[in-house]
């Protein structure tokens, strides 16, 4: 009996980390995407890409106008190296899988945060994206 619980064990923590594996690499792809499209000024495509929830708490007129002033503030996007990946439950048992890069720009550094949440089919919706400036 023992041996069993044992064995469930293992097999458990292997499709779990499995899952996290994959999860892992499917926001570390759209973080690779929404770093591009920074790149490139696309900040519409940003916000498009955005799950709906998060697209009520701004318009996507406000959401460029933000990311314009980030850009005028610390000039263009050049580069970001992933510091932590981290998988979280929220209050409602929502699954939240966070990417924070630390994120080189012309003039300044700054901390990023890209949220994703597990969506009722199982994959991942983009659901936040935040910049905190390093001094």
């Amino acid at each position: 009996m023992q041996k069993t619980k044992t064995i469930f064990l293992i097999l458990l923590l292997l499709f779990l980390s499995c899952g996290s594996r994959k999860e892992k690499a499917a926001a570390e792809a759209m973080a690779i995407k929404i770093h591009n499209q920074l790149k490139a000024g696309d900040y519409k495509g940003i916000y498009q890409s955005f799950r709906q929830q998060t697209q009520k708490i701004a318009t996507e007129s406000e959401f460029v106008s933000m990311m314009e002033q980030l850009h005028q503030d610390m000039g263009g996007f050049r580069n970001a190296i992933q510091d932590a990946y981290i998988v979280r439950y929220d209050i409602s048992q929502v699954q939240m899988c966070v990417l924070t890069y630390d994120v080189e720009f012309e003039r300044k550094r700054a901390s990023e945060r890209i949220e994703f949440i597990r969506s009722d089919q199982g994959g991942l919706e983009f659901s936040g994206l935040v910049f905190s400036p390093i001094n």
